[in-house]
């Protein structure tokens, strides 16, 4: 798989016709922000379960005020 960011369309493939149904969508809900894209998907064999992991970039922002300028 690819990787692809959220929601996710997961469709159901007829191997003999090659023909595409819509299955389900995992949604974006619930993820925080920083996510990157989503790596890996694994469906249940009944197609009702899902589980993904995905790639986040999370960093900090340091405001530093009150330097005087062309001191050392």
């Amino acid at each position: 798989m690819r990787s692809v960011s959220l929601p996710v369309q997961v469709s159901r493939v007829d191997v003999k016709t090659g023909a595409r149904t819509p299955h389900l969508t995992v949604p974006a809900g619930g993820i925080k922000p920083g996510l990157i894209s989503v790596m890996t998907l694994a469906i249940s064999e009944d197609g009702r379960s899902y589980a993904y992991s995905y790639n986040e970039a999370l960093s900090r922002l340091f405001l530093v005020e009150g330097l005087a300028a062309g001191r050392r």
